[in-house]
């Protein structure tokens, strides 16, 4: 007699099959790609910290000689290089608060007519802190205020070009790191859109 042979052919004992791996929402990541996501995490992190520490200082720095050319009107900040070259020039105008406008609207009086400099100590605040929130929500309101500061700086340096004149160098690079900003928060905002719809 001979022995009956397995169906399929090939002898022996039939390999077991290996599973299919699932590729739902979030499935077949390798762990690479979740490594770069992380490392990128971090590296956004960073450097959100970074400008958004450097344009609080500059926003401090900015109502310090505010207040102090109030107290004495012959204060000069270290900023100050020249007639064209002057931050206290800048901050002590009335485009130094409420971005130059709330004045016109409300009156220089107005409870809404605060310094530009406090203005942005709230922004960097708020972007230093809300950035570590994970969420679309969190990342609409970053792209949403990144973007109305991005604005209100064009129309500052406008002012500064051609209304005083001026090269205000705090005013320079405080506009920078808003637009820096923005472009880190509209990274970011991508980013989440293009894993919603992967």
């Amino acid at each position: 007699m001979t022995a009956e042979r397995p169906l399929g052919g090939g002898g022996g004992a039939r390999q077991p099959r290996r599973p299919i791996r699932a590729r739902g929402k979030g499935g077949g990541k390798s762990v690479g790609q979740w490594e770069g996501r992380k490392a990128g995490r971090g590296g956004e992190m960073a450097a959100r910290a970074v400008l958004c520490v450097a344009g609080a200082a500059l926003s401090l720095y900015a109502l310090h000689v505010e207040r102090a050319h109030a107290r004495d009107p012959s204060y000069r900040a270290a900023c100050d290089l020249g007639p064209a070259v002057s931050c206290t020039r800048v901050f002590a105008s009335r485009w130094g608060r409420g971005l130059g406008l709330v004045e016109v609207l409300l009156g220089r009086d107005s409870v809404a007519n605060v310094p530009n400099g406090a203005i942005g100590v709230v922004f960097y605040l708020l972007q230093g802190l809300l950035g570590a929130v994970p969420g679309r929500g969190a990342a609409a309101v970053l792209l949403g205020t990144s973007v109305t500061s991005a604005v209100a700086s064009l129309w500052l340096a406008g002012v500064l070009a051609f209304g005083l004149h001026d090269f205000c160098l705090v005013c320079i690079t405080t506009y920078l790191l808003n637009l820096l900003l923005l472009a880190l928060n509209w990274r970011r905002w991508r980013q989440l859109r293009h894993l919603k719809t992967a």
